[in-house]
């Protein structure tokens, strides 16, 4: 008599759960954001039109982890240079904060410190470098 109990208060809550969870999701969506059909990519290119012609300057913060996909991988490296490779001009600049990797698959950030840099017009220059405790 208990498990059947139990069973039945557990299908309960599950149920009312899912239910929570649809209502959840459904309050997320706009209809006037939500991509209905490859047509709509245009409203994308629209919005990236109007990030470009901000007048004012940007300056994008990364915290640039680089755990073991770094030291295997050079994944940290790759969004790095991806970074310095885009044209941004003078008005983007890119403010990327390193650390938490054993082995750097570069010349330019040190292992086991955390390192600050500045990005900015294809180029990076370092602004500070910490030395951590691992």
């Amino acid at each position: 008599m208990k498990n059947i109990k139990i069973k039945g208060i557990r299908q309960i809550l599950s149920f009312i759960l899912i239910i929570a969870m649809a209502f959840t999701l459904t309050a997320c969506l706009d209809d006037n954001e939500v991509l209905k059909d490859e047509g709509d990519a245009s409203k994308i290119e629209e919005k990236v039109a109007d990030v470009k012609e901000h007048e004012g300057p940007w300056t994008i913060l990364i915290y640039l982890c680089g755990t073991d996909l770094e030291s295997g991988q050079g994944s940290a490296t790759l969004d790095m240079q991806e970074m310095i490779s885009e044209k941004t001009g003078k008005k983007c600049k890119f403010i990327i904060q390193t650390g938490g990797c054993s082995k750097w698959q570069n010349e330019f950030v040190p292992a086991k410190k955390t390192g600050r840099y500045e990005i900015c017009n294809k180029k990076i220059k370092e602004i500070k470098i910490k030395k951590v405790a691992f």
